[in-house]
C-alpha cells in the first residue's frame, strides 16, 4: 500500500478503478482493502471486524462473476497514475513461492521445489517504489503452478512455456503503464531484479525501453 496516502483513500481509489460487475462488489473490495491495510499480517478472519465481515470476504473471493485478473486492474490503473511527475522510480521484479503442503485435500496446487510432496503456487510481482523507498503500487502480478515435478530442460521448451517469460511480462506491464503518462511527466525508471533475471532477452527488452 502506498504510505503516501491514507489507507481509506488508497482503498477507495483502487476499488473505484477495479472493473467489477456490481457496485456492491466495489464497496466490498474497498472494505476488504481497508481492513487488510490496517492489519497486513493478519488472516482474513483476524483482519475483519467480525465473523460476518469475514464471511462476506470469503463470499467476495468465491464470486465467479470476476477473475483474479480483474482485481489487479485497479492496482495497475492507480499505480500508473502515481508515476506522473516523479523524477525517478524503481520497479522491483521478484518471485515469491507460497507453500501449502499441509493442505492435503486442496486442489489446484503444483510442485514448488525439489521435494515431490511439496505443493503450492508461485507469484511474480512488479512493485513500484519512489526514489525514497515509498511504495507507489503494484504494476503486474502473475500466478502459476508447476504441473510436472521435473520439467524438461528450458532449451527444449517453447519460449512461452518457460517460467523466465515472467521477467518480460513485468517489463511489458511497465511499458504499458508509462505509455499512459504524458511524455513530459514520465520518470526515469530503474528496474531491480535478482540474478535469476540475468537473461539476454531481458537485457534486450530493458535497453529498448
Amino acid at each position: 500500500m502506498p504510505t503516501s496516502l491514507p489507507s481509506s483513500l488508497w482503498a477507495a481509489q483502487v476499488a473505484a478503478a477495479t472493473p467489477l460487475p456490481d457496485a456492491r462488489l466495489n464497496t466490498r473490495l474497498e472494505r476488504l482493502l481497508t481492513d487488510l491495510a490496517a492489519k497486513p499480517l493478519d488472516a482474513f478472519p483476524q483482519a475483519a471486524a467480525d465473523w460476518h465481515q469475514a464471511k462476506a470476504t470469503y463470499r467476495f473471493l468465491a464470486n465467479n462473476r470476476f477473475a483474479w485478473e480483474d482485481l489487479l486492474a485497479g492496482w495497475r490503473v492507480t499505480t500508473g497514475q502515481q508515476l506522473a511527475g516523479q523524477d525517478l522510480v524503481y520497479i522491483a521484479h521478484d518471485t515469491s513461492t507460497f507453500s501449502y503442503s499441509t493442505l492435503k485435500h486442496t486442489t489446484g496446487l503444483g510442485y514448488i521445489n525439489q521435494l515431490e510432496a511439496a505443493r503450492g503456487i508461485h507469484c511474480h510481482s512488479s512493485l513500484v517504489l519512489r526514489a525514497d523507498g515509498v511504495v507507489l503500487g503494484l504494476l503486474h502480478q502473475h500466478y502459476w503452478v508447476r504441473s510436472q515435478f521435473r520439467k524438461p530442460a528450458p532449451n527444449s521448451r517453447p519460449r512461452e512455456d518457460k517460467e523466465s517469460i515472467k521477467w518480460q511480462q513485468g517489463l511489458h506491464a511497465s511499458v504499458t503503464a508509462l505509455a499512459s503518462v504524458p511524455a513530459a511527466q514520465r520518470p526515469r525508471v530503474i528496474h531491480l531484479m535478482d540474478r535469476e533475471g540475468d537473461i539476454h532477452e531481458v537485457f534486450v527488452k530493458v535497453l529498448a525501453l
